[in-house]
């Protein structure tokens, strides 16, 4: 299905909205602060952050592996099964959780908090 126009009372004439064959909605030609009330560059800094503390335990859990083995008389594949086992979990959630928001079948704050 092709892009549709909307027209609406409330656009100018250099503002407009498409609705994809999913049925979301972009406004084109409204400024980025307009629609998020911030600047575009939020939408970049945000998700950075948030990456950046998930880093702190990843990196974390990598600087640590040695004084699991230790403690715990793990080998090396044995504490890197840790890992492994919360990446697989950490990707499975991400995919269901994001085709049921496309679905609306959840909002998008619902599929966020469920892929986090």
């Amino acid at each position: 299905m092709e892009p549709r126009l909307v027209e609406g009372d409330a656009l100018t004439s250099t503002e407009r909205e498409i609705v994809d064959s999913n049925g979301r909605v972009y406004r084109v030609g409204v400024p980025a602060e307009e629609i998020l009330g911030r600047p575009r560059s939020w939408m970049m800094w945000l998700p950075w952050l948030a990456m950046m503390g998930v880093s702190v335990f990843e990196y974390g859990y990598g600087a640590a592996e040695a004084s699991l083995e230790d403690v715990h008389g793990w080998s090396l594949s044995e504490a890197f099964w840790l890992v492994s086992i919360w990446t697989v979990f950490q990707a499975g959630v991400a995919f269901p959780a994001g085709r049921l928001r496309e679905k609306g079948v959840v909002s998008a704050r619902t599929a966020m908090l469920a892929g986090a």
